[in-house]
């Protein structure tokens, strides 16, 4: 009984490990990760060891030991992480959760077979074939919220994990093991699957309500490119209306600066130059770069700077050909603009200044916005991005710009000096 006990324990701490290197976004590489996980479940194992044939009429140790093996268990998914927080604690608990199951899976049928070999066997089929579900059907969805750095904290998301893990613990291992009240097997077993169930529906719910939430912002965009492409269509046309008018009457111009020249009236000559100056830089199109998704979004969000009397000073050298997708592009220097422009928007018209500077050539992607603010930003310390001042359901924007660094691996910070908000993103490809 006691080796069925410590080869059931190898096995499912085998396999807990596997599902570490598994679910957790890893610090170190997969060798590093792994020697990690190795020496955890040998110092875990070798405990269980003493714990069953040294100690094991000891109530006192066996509780000591009991503790000593969950920290351990909980410290190697916390220091494998890269991000070590709550998403590597949830996944820690979530982790003994599905061991629990295959332990518990083996113990029914030692029960019912009364034979160790087969009960081991049978754990470890359900480790494997419980492991390959939860690949198949969240690992990617999973990961791909574990990498997120707006997440948030998943603390309440830790509450699942430790509820399941503590019925499991009372109806099938204390006070008494599912030897000694065969009647709560049924029970057990209605709530693994509901466990498994949960686990999948929930992070089912969650992909779907980001990506409704993910087509709902592109849809937005398009909407911004579109109104820029209208604006410029009609920036266009009153240009060409009024340049058609200009050509019209050069040629009195022409005469009535002659007859000046003729009178020595140069000042006057020199205000005519002016004026025919002006009306061309007034019907000059705005080009901010050679990409056209880009250039339209920018200029569509210009008008809204020409509305606010904003001083906005832009450099970009953005080609037609980036070497990420140009939407997403578009949508990172859109919120940055547009964010700056609400915030001077609360400043006094003189005040109202904004940069921007966008560099994507050369395998390098750098991004730099600017803006004066009137009142000290506060900083999340979690996410490191400003908390908005409008409340719930804003902020979105320098989240979205944060994904967007998270993605391409770049180095991304804002911060507040001396009146100027700044956020810098850097990119190499």
């Amino acid at each position: 009984m006691k080796a069925y006990s410590l080869i059931s324990y190898i096995i499912s701490y085998g396999f807990l490990m596997a599902y570490f290197l598994l679910f957790i976004g890893l610090k170190y590489t997969e060798k590093k990760s792994l020697a990690i996980c190795a020496v955890s479940a040998s110092v875990s194992c070798a405990m269980e060891f003493l714990l069953l044939y040294v100690f094991s009429g000891s109530s006192f140790f066996y509780v000591t030991v009991t503790l000593i093996q969950i920290f351990i268990t909980q410290f190697t998914a916390v220091f494998i992480s890269k991000t070590r927080d709550s998403k590597a604690v949830f996944t820690g608990l979530s982790g003994s959760n599905y061991v629990m199951a295959g332990g518990i899976v083996g113990a029914i049928v030692e029960i019912y077979t009364g034979s160790g070999i087969l009960a081991i066997f049978a754990s470890g089929m359900a480790h494997f074939l419980l492991l390959l579900i939860l690949v198949i059907k969240i690992r990617k969805i999973y990961l791909s919220f574990f990498e997120k750095r707006d997440m948030g904290k998943w603390w309440g998301l830790c509450l699942i994990p430790s509820l399941f893990y503590s019925c499991f613990c009372f109806l099938a291992i204390f006070p008494n093991s599912l030897h000694d009240n065969r009647q709560n097997i049924l029970g057990v077993i209605l709530l693994l699957i509901t466990m498994f169930v949960s686990y999948i529906v929930i992070f089912r719910y969650v992909e779907n309500e980001t990506k409704r939430s993910e087509l709902y912002w592109e849809n937005e965009l398009f909407e911004s490119y579109i109104h820029g492409l209208e604006s410029q269509y009609k920036a266009v046309e009153k240009a060409e209306y009024n340049l058609r008018i200009l050509r019209h009457d050069m040629r009195h111009y022409m005469g009535i600066i002659n007859s000046l020249l003729e009178q020595k009236e140069y000042d006057e000559v020199k205000k005519i130059i002016r004026n025919v100056s002006e009306v061309i830089s007034d019907n000059k199109i705005g080009k901010y770069c050679e990409n056209m998704k880009v250039n339209s979004i920018v200029s569509n969000l210009m008008e809204k700077a020409d509305g606010l009397g904003a001083s906005v000073n832009i450099k970009m050298t953005v080609p037609e050909k980036v070497p990420v997708d140009d939407l997403e592009l578009a949508s990172v220097i859109a919120n940055l603009l547009e964010n700056a422009l609400d915030s001077v928007e609360e400043l006094n018209k003189e005040e109202r200044s904004v940069s921007l500077l966008v560099w994507c050539a050369d395998s390098r992607l750098i991004i730099e916005a600017e803006n004066r603010c009137s009142k000290e930003v506060q900083m999340n310390p979690i996410t490191k991005l400003p908390v908005s001042r409008k409340g719930k359901g804003h902020g979105i924007g320098l989240q979205s710009v944060s994904a967007f660094a998270n993605k391409l691996d770049a180095d991304f910070d804002c911060c507040c000096e001396s009146g100027t908000f700044t956020v810098r993103l850097l990119a190499n490809f």
